[in-house]
Formats: structure tokens, C-alpha cells, sequence
């Protein structure tokens, strides 16, 4: 001993701080690694251990979750911009009926399609289709004014009546912006009558 007191080392409160910090930088760096899947010593990109941490940490399994969700649902988004919904195409046949544009109205049709009115044969394809609304517009002056219109998936239903008071409904089931099948319920001997059409023309 050389005779002078013995300090108190002062610096052992902020020894054990560095070292807290240091332990909890360890603590950080081993958490960011295994979020990435990373580790940077290996430079490796570890997919299974992103899963062991997703699995194993509900916070990031439920975020997981969450983000494909969000992600698919972004990535689907655009596609429903494609096609219009069955009541947009019903809307569109309306307006094209209307206009006794025959040519336009079929273009709605699948090229396979069935349109069956009750009070008349069925009738398959879309030529056959545009020739049946050519003769109608030219043998009557029909107008559709729509009183209640339902959708229900790819269906879509029809209730109308005319400026004559004649009413009826239709069906429609429509995919990919096309009508592939119709069904229609009207009275005939009441539309030839209205209209001054000789029965058995048709």
C-alpha cells in the first residue's frame, strides 16, 4: 500500500449501463435477423426460418395474415375492373333495346347463347337472336320501362312494362359481360293485340 486512500470506482453505474445497451443492441440485431430471415454474417436469406417466426410469434402471424390478405386483395382489384356486374349489362341492354338497335343488343349475347320468350320458341345463338329483334322493331314500336330490377350473382331479373300497359319480366344470366341465357314472360295474343300485329306473322 502506498498509503492513499482507496477510491470508490465511480464508473461501475455506467459500466453496467454500456453493457444493457450492448445486451439489448445484441437482442435487436438477433430480432431483425430473424424478421428478414437474414443473417448478415452468412449472407444467406433463410425462408424457413421466416416461417419458424411467423409461426412461432402471433404479432407477426397475424400482420402476416393481414398483409397477403391486403395483398390479394389489391392484386384482384384490377381484375373486377374488367367486367361490368350483371346489373350494369341488364342497364345496357335497356338502353339498346330502346333504341331498336338490333345489331347492338346482340352484341351482348354470348355466341351460344339461349334466349327462350315462353310465348315463342326457344332460340340459340347470337345470330339467330339479332334476326329475332330485327323482325320485332320492325313490326312494333317497343319500349322497356323497368319497374324493378333484382341481381342475385351472375343472375339478374327483369320486371317491365311498356307505354301500352303490357307487362312482363325476364331473366337474365350473364358471365363475363355476356348474356348466355334469357328467359322472358309476357302475354303475346296481349303484345299483338296492342301493337296491330296479325296473329301467326311471326
Amino acid at each position: 500500500m502506498d498509503g492513499r486512500p482507496v477510491q470508490e470506482d465511480t464508473n461501475t453505474g455506467g459500466k453496467d449501463r454500456a453493457l444493457s445497451v450492448i445486451r439489448g443492441a445484441r437482442k435487436n440485431e438477433i430480432l431483425l435477423r430473424d424478421l428478414r430471415g437474414y443473417d448478415p454474417r452468412l449472407k444467406i436469406f433463410n425462408p424457413f426460418r421466416v416461417g419458424m417466426m411467423i409461426y412461432h410469434h402471433p404479432f407477426f402471424l397475424a400482420n402476416f395474415i393481414f398483409f397477403s390478405y391486403s395483398l390479394i386483395l389489391l392484386l384482384s382489384y384490377p381484375l373486377t375492373l374488367l367486367y361490368m356486374t350483371p346489373r350494369q349489362v341488364l342497364d345496357l341492354w335497356i338502353q339498346r333495346f330502346n333504341q331498336a338497335d338490333a345489331d347492338a343488343l346482340a352484341e351482348l349475347y354470348a355466341d351460344d347463347a339461349v334466349n327462350h320468350q315462353v310465348a315463342n320458341e326457344l332460340i340459340e345463338g347470337k345470330e339467330a337472336i339479332r334476326q329475332m329483334f330485327s323482325w320485332e322493331f320492325a313490326n312494333a314500336e317497343m319500349v322497356c320501362i323497368p319497374d324493378n330490377i333484382f341481381e342475385d350473382g351472375d343472375w339478374v331479373i327483369l320486371e317491365w312494362k311498356d307505354p301500352k300497359e303490357l307487362r312482363g319480366c325476364g331473366f337474365f344470366q350473364i358471365l363475363n359481360d355476356k348474356i348466355v341465357f334469357q328467359r322472358g314472360y309476357w302475354d303475346k295474343l296481349s303484345f299483338y293485340k296492342l301493337h296491330g300485329i296479325p296473329l301467326g306473322t311471326d
